[in-house]
């Protein structure tokens, strides 16, 4: 994964996934794009305060989501 793609955010005590959507996108449902990047598939456990994410960039989010569309 190339490094102009994503933006690294450490998180902070008592964020969840949707918060950082937020804080990112502006939307709170594109939280699963996070996860899936970092390759979390349990999202239900609330993540860890300092935890490393790689956050997509806004111009990869359409790029992920047009390929998911593609192979639905």
């Amino acid at each position: 994964i190339s490094p102009s793609t994503y933006t690294i955010y450490h998180t902070k005590p008592k964020e969840s996934w949707t918060l950082i959507s937020y804080k990112f996108y502006a939307k709170i449902d594109l939280w699963w794009i996070i996860a899936a990047y970092n390759k979390i598939d349990d999202t239900f456990t609330p993540i860890q305060p300092g935890t490393t994410l790689m956050v997509p960039t806004p111009q990869m989010i359409r790029t992920i989501i047009d390929d998911v569309k593609r192979n639905l």
